[in-house]
């Protein structure tokens, strides 16, 4: 019957993409003229020329570059052994945005060859920089991940830095990062097609080595597969094939993710089943997306990003199934991820962290900048500067801990190295809720703050009920939160390409920042980082139990429901508060339990101790550079901690640590 349903749904998007099609071409160019406007195209007349030369290769073009993208999923998918995994979270994406922010501001004269080939450029380097991190690391699966990771943050955190300094220059990338399949020609088209087929080719060759791979890596040893030149060859093309279409179109997201998870869905099981399925998806899915989009800018006069819309249609259907999903017995095998077994001293690098902030909460209270440059100076207590800089530092080191143990328990509790408070949607749910309070009220401070607050609770609320028939499962709730994650960001993503003046402010808002804390606030995520901290020796025991799987915590005696409900909600909960003191973060969550788990600490508490140690570092340096670097200018927070942390990580992937 589930089978039955999704195949009907999956008609019934083709069809609806079918019927937009065909009323809006048929409203300029009736059906009965189209075959002269494809045999005998004509000069004088306009609607044949834009019928031919805009509307069909737009089509065809939408049509490739989904299943490009669905297929690209699933082999990413499959191969990583990741149900999170897609080819946009490996570093072409961002590769590419990157090159085309540094072209239009400091080498305009390079974009006169076009946007393409500049972003494919930036593309192809970010692909061979994430194959030369995973080969040193003997091209495993997870440091394919780790490294497509660190270039992600690397790439994304110059991109936001370079957005707010050149704000004007850069505008247009709102739109370009969303995706934009406009064509004016076949050029577009059969120059895609021809670079995509050999790749997609090439893939198919592997398919029964990767099916075997599939049922497990020891099995695919006794056979003789060489997993390590599998793993290149196959990512390789996979990623190739991302980098061929971001070029062309821009950023699409959800098609990579959301196509496999449908398919599979639809009771395409095997790999051979699901590399015919989900393409078709994410050829209806990128369609129906653009036809929509289409309808939309001509209505509203703004241009619609097509990637927005896509992922506006396919995250509600993914979000629908897994409310009916039940608990898996047992955590899967593909996210399962071995923690280090840890060092004879675990808690030696949290008191060394812990001996260095009070020095550097020494520099960030001392030293700055002033109308005469550089200047160290200790204000008085009774100075407001003195009162400023303190409630500062106190809501940077409280947000980095909170954020920092946020990440690691959900790390921990799904095994999963791309798992974040991130992707649980609570940041994206306060930013949605911060976009509409600046366009939809007087976007005064309370209104904001409302707004944000009124965003993360909708977000916690909904995770909870989607959750509650698979007994909270991690698998489940991380895919709800990555679904309502994109579609929570393709709404933001439309409205920062509204060309709205308030757009800016909205911008300042989104970068996350204690410029604005108040004491009050202050006191209010202090408490809340020391009360976590406190909590965090009752909960060592659930987080050493749980990963192993149901059945084992069953057989302890632990209630896994109640246990995994009360993790969530700590993790959810410490999200929300530091995104309502502070606004969206990015990045302290993922970064800080990774380079926790880099020096040894493997057993929960100190795993988790380390990670707050190194969120409070990393919070602290951050906020202080953001602040001094371009005075009077201030940088986002997110993108020098997601610069600082992935530059750290890079480093210690390449010494093969």
């Amino acid at each position: 019957m589930k089978r039955l349903l999704t195949l009907v749904l999956i008609a019934a998007l083709s069809v609806t993409a079918a019927g937009l099609f065909l009323n809006r071409v048929t409203q300029y160019l009736p059906f009965s003229l189209w075959s002269t406007a494809l045999l005998t195209p004509s000069a004088y007349q306009t609607a044949g020329l834009i019928f031919l030369y805009n509307d069909l290769p737009r089509l065809l073009i939408a049509c490739v570059c989904g299943a490009g993208l669905a297929f690209s999923g699933v082999i990413a998918q499959q191969m990583l052994r990741n149900p999170l995994a897609e080819p946009m979270t490996l570093g072409i994406a961002s590769g590419a945005w990157l090159s085309l922010s540094l072209a239009t501001v400091f080498f305009p004269v390079t974009l006169t060859l076009g946007r393409a080939p500049v972003a494919f450029v930036g593309g192809g380097l970010a692909l061979c920089m994430v194959l030369l991190i995973a080969l040193r690391r003997r091209s495993a699966g997870q440091a394919l991940i780790l490294a497509g990771m660190i270039l992600n943050l690397c790439c994304s955190a110059v991109g936001v830095i370079l957005a707010m300094l050149y704000f004007r220059q850069l505008n247009f990338m709102a739109l370009w990062g969303g995706g934009s399949l406009a064509q004016y020609d076949w050029h577009g088209i059969a120059l895609l097609s021809g670079r995509l087929l050999p790749c997609i080719g090439f893939c198919l060759l592997f398919i029964r080595p990767m099916t075997i791979y599939g049922a497990g890596e020891n099995q695919a040893k006794h056979l003789g597969i060489s997993l390590p030149w599998l793993l290149t060859a196959t990512m390789a093309s996979t990623l190739l094939i991302t980098a061929f279409i971001v070029s062309s179109v821009g950023t699409i997201g959800f098609i990579g993710l959301g196509g496999p998870h449908l398919a599979r869905l639809a009771g395409a099981r095997r790999l051979r089943d699901r590399l015919l399925w989900a393409p078709l998806i994410g050829m209806v899915l990128l369609w129906l997306a653009d036809e929509i989009a289409r309808r939309l800018s001509g209505g509203w006069g703004i241009a619609i990003p097509t990637g927005a819309v896509t992922t506006l249609i396919g995250a509600p259907v993914i979000l629908g199934y897994l409310s009916r999903a039940r608990a898996a017995g047992t955590t899967s095998a593909a996210v399962t991820e071995r923690m280090p077994p840890g060092t004879q001293r675990p808690f030696r690098m949290a008191i060394f962290n812990l001996m260095l902030l009070p020095l550097l909460s020494l520099l960030f209270l001392t030293l700055g900048k002033g109308l005469t440059g550089w200047q160290l100076e200790m204000p008085g207590y009774s100075d407001p500067r003195f009162l400023m800089r303190i409630t500062q530092l106190s809501a940077a080191i409280a947000v980095g801990v909170l954020l920092a143990v946020a990440g690691g328990i959900i790390q921990r509790l799904s095994a999963n190295p791309l798992a974040s408070p991130d992707l649980l949607g609570i940041t994206s749910g306060g930013a949605l809720g911060i976009t509409g309070a600046i366009f939809l009220t007087q976007a005064t401070t309370a209104g904001v703050m409302l707004g944000c607050v009124a965003g993360c609770g909708a977000v916690l609320l909904l995770l909870l009920l989607l959750g509650r028939r698979s007994a909270y499962a991690p698998d489940v709730l991380l895919l709800a939160g990555v679904s309502l994650t994109l579609l929570l960001q393709a709404i933001s993503t439309v409205a920062m390409a509204s060309g709205d003046l308030r757009v800016m402010q909205l911008f300042s808002l989104l970068i996350g920042s204690t410029y604005s804390v108040t004491p009050g606030a202050a006191a209010i995520v202090m408490l809340a980082a020391v009360g976590l901290l406190a909590a965090l020796p009752l909960l060592a025991r659930w987080l050493l139990i749980l990963p192993l799987g149901s059945q084992v915590a069953y057989g302890r005696g632990i209630n896994v429901s109640l246990a995994r409900l009360t993790l969530w909600l700590i993790s959810a909960a410490a999200t929300a508060v530091a995104t309502m003191i502070i606004g969206p973060l990015s990045f302290i969550g993922l970064i800080a339990p990774h380079i926790a788990k880099s020096h040894g600490s493997g057993k929960p508490l100190p795993f988790l101790l380390t990670a707050a140690s190194f969120g409070a570092l990393l919070m602290l340096s951050a906020d202080w550079i953001g602040r001094w670097v371009r005075f009077p200018y201030e940088i986002a927070t997110g993108a020098i901690v997601s610069l600082i942390g992935g530059l750290y990580l890079a480093l210690v992937m390449l010494r093969g640590r």
